[in-house]
C-alpha cells in the first residue's frame, strides 16, 4: 500500500468507523448469547420459588430442558412429581400427587394450569 494511503486522514476514519461497527455487532452478539444462560437460571429459581409458594416442601427441581424443569416434593401429606415450563411470555405446570391414608387407601389427583 502506498504510504501516503496510510496517512490519509479519510481513510483513517474510516478504518475507525468500520472498527467501531465491529465491535457493537460483537457487544450485541454477545448480549444475546448471555441472555440465554441468564433467562434459564432466572427460571430455575423462579420454578422453584414459585412452587414453595404453592406450599410444596422438600422440593427437588431439575432441567429437563432449555424452558423444562421437573420437580418432586411433598404438598401436605401428599408425595407431588410434576413437571414445569416457562416461556418468555406463558407457563405451564403439570403436577400429579398421591397419598395413602390411614386406612391405607391410596389416592391420587392430577392438576394442570397455565399463565
Amino acid at each position: 500500500m502506498d504510504s501516503s494511503h496510510q496517512k490519509d486522514p479519510d481513510i483513517a476514519a474510516l478504518e475507525q468507523a468500520a472498527a467501531k461497527e465491529r465491535r457493537k455487532k460483537l457487544l450485541i452478539a454477545g448480549g444475546v448469547i448471555l441472555c440465554v444462560p441468564l433467562y434459564w437460571a432466572m427460571g430455575f429459581s423462579s420454578v422453584r420459588g414459585s412452587l414453595a409458594e404453592e406450599g410444596y416442601t422438600d422440593l427437588h427441581v431439575s432441567p429437563s430442558g432449555l424452558f423444562d424443569w421437573t420437580f418432586e416434593g411433598k404438598k401436605g401429606a401428599s408425595t407431588c412429581k410434576g413437571s414445569v415450563t416457562r416461556m418468555p411470555f406463558s407457563s405451564s405446570k403439570n403436577t400429579f400427587c398421591s397419598s395413602v391414608d390411614a386406612s391405607g387407601r391410596a389416592s391420587g389427583s392430577l392438576d394442570t394450569s397455565s399463565n
